[in-house]
């Protein structure tokens, strides 16, 4: 009769020290986040965020952007990243969606309280050149909605402003023009 009394209670003790054991590692896992937000917290952030930035920008620039064209998220150290892809290959759409997207990405990163890590407007573009990279990325990046790195496939410049992309790109205004007019 001892030895099956034995037999329970060390199962017993054993199934406590492992659940004491897994609640100890969860409980470390959200000590050791390096962030001093919740996911709660982080989810309604980005969530405010990215439904300002989509409420508010103008409608017509629907038609410049891709379908999943918004991504936001806090970085560990608290700050907010966005992204906002363009629509198809076009990098000439990168300074005209940049133009009218700035304003209200910083008037939301503003309402969130925490600093901006960075914002990215870019695009894809495929190539089928041989021996090339088959797809390449054109993007503006900002820290400051001021000034940005431009990359592009031959293009690498610092402290680009959209000002001087949209003279880059001025002779395809009319393009992008009839774009946003959905024609």
């Amino acid at each position: 009769m001892k030895k099956m009394l034995k037999f329970p209670f060390i199962a017993l003790a054993m199934l406590l020290l492992v659940s004491s054991l897994l609640m100890a590692g969860c409980s470390e896992s959200v000590e050791d986040k390096e962030s001093g937000l919740t996911s709660y917290e982080e989810y309604e952030i980005t969530s405010n965020l990215t439904d300002y930035i989509e409420n508010n920008i103008p409608s017509d620039l629907t038609f410049l952007l891709a379908d999943d064209w918004l991504f936001a998220y806090i970085t560990s150290d608290d700050k907010i990243s966005v992204t906002i892809e363009t629509y198809g290959t076009m990098e000439y759409l990168v300074p005209y969606v940049a133009k009218d997207v700035v304003p209200v990405v910083k008037e939301a990163v503003e309402q969130s309280g925490l600093p901006l890590d960075s914002l990215r407007i870019q695009t894809y573009i495929n190539t089928d050149a041989p021996d090339s990279v088959r797809q390449t990325v054109t993007t503006w990046k900002t820290e400051d909605f001021e000034t940005g790195l431009f990359v592009s496939e031959n293009n690498i410049r610092s402290s680009v402003t959209i000002d001087e992309l949209l003279e880059e790109y001025a002779d395809y205004a009319d393009i992008v023009q009839s774009i946003r007019n959905g024609e």
